[in-house]
């Protein structure tokens, strides 16, 4: 039998990203977090041509995603960068902005990892809001981040978030005792699935087996748009 490990109930709390729609799961003692930000920030992703910028080494986790050679789309859009370095919070978390990695692009979102020399892994989407947590919080699956407001699928919300190296069998558990299976990137980190806001079906908690062969799980976050019906 699998041993089941990584259970995270009460001691779980929330990020709350109102002004964008993000609920990011965090730890209360490792996962120092950047204040939502308001700046609505938009892009058009180039042609995804290899780049010469060497992979960042200076991040704790060990994560196929921020060893790949970059692409264009990995570059954060203008706007972002710009919002960053003007509010001093890129760098008071040392945030190395070009060796960012689009790890989602869905439902007319993207999100993108950030590395620092803070041992932290930091994320921001394309309105400029976003997070860090620490390299054991994110090399235990502990980032999971959900959308509810989607222009495109507004009947659906959007939950993403990275897994270590290694992992399988990842699924999301619904309220309803059935599961998704996510869709992961090429580097089998970075997953996302979109799931319907309906009653008695949201997502609650995704589980996964790790490379020694164990079950882990986490919670899935929810924001208040879902919950108070905002969108």
């Amino acid at each position: 039998m699998i041993a089941r490990r990584g259970m995270i109930a009460g001691g779980i709390a929330m990020l709350l990203l109102a002004t964008s729609g993000v609920a990011i799961a965090t730890s209360n003692s490792d996962s120092p977090a950047l204040p939502a930000r308001t700046v609505e920030a938009t892009a058009t992703v180039g042609k995804d041509a290899p780049q010469t910028k060497p992979a960042p080494t200076t991040v704790a986790p060990s994560l196929k995603l921020l060893k790949r050679s970059q692409v264009a789309a990995d570059d954060l859009p203008s706007e972002v960068s710009v919002r960053l370095q003007t509010s001093g919070l890129a760098q008071s978390m040392e945030e190395e902005l070009g060796n960012a990695r689009l790890m989602v692009e869905a439902a007319g979102q993207r999100v993108w990892a950030v590395p620092t020399r803070k041992d932290l892994l930091c994320f921001h989407d394309k309105a400029g809001s976003g997070g860090c947590l620490s390299g054991n919080a994110v090399n235990s699956g502990r980032y999971i981040g959900s959308k509810e407001c989607l222009d495109d699928h507004p009947t659906d919300m959007l939950v993403y978030g990275i897994l270590p190296d290694g992992n399988q069998d990842a699924r999301l558990l619904l309220e309803n005792g059935e599961s998704v299976t996510p869709e992961f990137d090429a580097s089998g980190n970075a997953w996302h699935a979109l799931v319907a806001k309906a009653k008695g079906a949201l997502p609650t908690e995704l589980r996964w087996q790790a490379s020694d062969g164990e079950e882990a799980s986490n919670m899935v976050p929810r924001s208040p748009d879902v919950l108070g019906g905002l969108c």
